[in-house]
């Protein structure tokens, strides 16, 4: 277990003892342990923001098609055949753009990058980015 972990985990102790929420009777330590570990709150991380509008947006068409192996004439023509419609990845998010789902997809299969930065890189947590991959190739 690594400090972040071994912290999280001496915190979630620190709950369990201190907080009378937690304590329900006839619960055990594991069952407290876990309901306030889902009580503590999810690190927000640092992305890319609006990478397709921002950077992709203004790639002139040999960089567009060297990183996506398609020229963006053909990705138009993607987007209207295939009458994509926005993804919902959270309950709490709004949808994402068909181009955003397309452009992802390309590029997690035209890139040798790893998962975690192309989902940083199109400002996605990584079971975001996963999500809309999956649904794009289905």
């Amino acid at each position: 277990m690594d400090a972040i972990g071994i912290g999280a985990f001496v915190l979630a102790k620190r709950i369990v003892a201190s907080e009378s929420e937690c304590s329900a009777s006839g619960t055990s330590s594991d069952e407290e342990l876990l309901f306030c570990l889902k009580k503590i709150k999810k690190i927000k991380h640092t992305y890319i923001e609006s990478y397709v509008t921002q950077v992709v947006s203004y790639y002139d068409d040999i960089d567009f098609q060297s990183h996506f192996r398609l020229t963006r004439e053909v990705i138009e023509k993607l987007l209207v055949e295939w009458q994509l419609q926005p993804v919902a990845v959270s309950a709490g998010m709004p949808p994402v753009k068909p181009v955003v789902c397309l452009l992802l997809t390309l590029w997690i299969l035209a890139n040798q990058e790893s998962f975690r930065g192309t989902a940083d890189r199109f400002g996605f947590s990584r079971g975001h980015a996963h999500n809309i991959f999956i649904k794009m190739i289905k």
